[in-house]
C-alpha cells in the first residue's frame, strides 16, 4: 500500500504539528480545496498535499471526505456568535440570515455535494447525518433568551418546530441558489417560525403574509 502523497522539501521543514495545530491546518487546507475544485472533485489526498500532512494523519480524524468536509463547513463557523439581544423576531431573522450567509459560501457547497452522493448512493451519509446539531442548539439559546425577556415563547417546542425554519432556509437555497433573499427569511419567520415557537396573546393577530413577488419567483419550498 503506497504510503500516502509525497511530502515536499517546504512541508519537510515545518515544525511537526500535533493536536488542535495541526486539524486547524487540516480543516484550512480542506476549505481552500474546496474553494478550488467544488466537492465532487475534493479528495483527501488533495487536502492532506494541500495541509503538508500525511493522508492517513486525516483518516485517523475523519474516515472520509463526507465527514473532513462537515468538519471544514463547522470549522468555517466555530466563533459565529448566537443573536440573542431580542426582541425574538429580530434574533430569528439575524440567525437565519447567518444561516443564508454560510450556504453562499464553501458550507453551501458542502451540502449540495454532500446531499447529491446520497440520492445517488443510500451507502452515502446524507448532511443530517453528520449534523452535529448546531442549529437547534442555536434557536434553543434565542427562544430561552426571550423567554427570559418575558416574551410568550412556548414552553416545549416540538422537534420538527425547532427543524422548520432552517429546513425551509435549505429548501430555498437548494431550489434557488444564493443569495436567499431577505423577503423570504422574513416570511420564514413571520410565517412559520413565529406561529410555531409562540403563543398567540390576547388581541394579537397573525402577521400579513409577504406578497409572494417580495419573496421571489414561486412559493416558499
Amino acid at each position: 500500500m503506497d504510503a500516502g502523497p509525497a511530502v515536499t522539501a517546504a512541508s519537510r521543514a515545518r515544525p511537526r504539528r500535533r493536536g488542535a495545530v495541526l486539524e486547524n491546518a487540516i480543516l484550512d487546507a480542506t476549505v481552500a480545496e474546496l474553494a478550488e475544485v467544488g466537492y465532487a472533485a475534493l479528495t483527501v489526498e488533495g487536502v492532506a498535499r494541500r495541509a503538508g500532512a500525511g493522508k492517513y494523519s486525516l483518516y485517523r480524524r475523519w474516515p472520509d471526505k463526507a465527514a473532513l468536509a462537515m468538519a471544514a463547513a463547522y470549522h468555517l463557523h466555530d466563533d459565529e456568535p448566537v443573536p440573542t439581544t431580542g426582541p425574538l423576531r429580530a434574533d430569528l431573522i439575524a440567525w437565519l440570515r447567518q444561516g443564508a450567509d454560510r450556504m453562499a459560501g464553501p458550507a453551501g457547497e458542502i451540502y449540495r455535494g454532500l446531499l447529491s452522493e446520497s440520492l445517488v448512493s443510500q451507502d452515502r451519509p446524507t448532511p443530517g447525518l453528520l449534523s452535529r446539531g448546531r442549529g437547534v442548539t442555536a434557536l434553543t439559546r434565542i427562544l430561552d433568551a426571550a423567554r427570559d425577556r418575558g416574551e410568550p415563547v412556548v414552553d416545549a417546542p416540538a422537534g420538527q418546530a425547532m427543524q422548520a425554519p432552517q429546513a425551509l432556509l435549505r429548501i430555498d437555497f437548494l431550489t434557488r441558489g444564493a443569495p436567499v433573499a431577505d423577503a423570504l427569511i422574513e416570511a420564514i419567520v413571520d410565517e412559520v417560525a413565529l406561529p410555531l415557537l409562540t403563543r398567540r396573546t390576547p388581541g394579537s393577530r397573525p402577521p400579513e403574509p409577504i406578497p409572494p413577488d417580495r419573496v421571489g419567483a414561486g412559493p416558499i419550498v
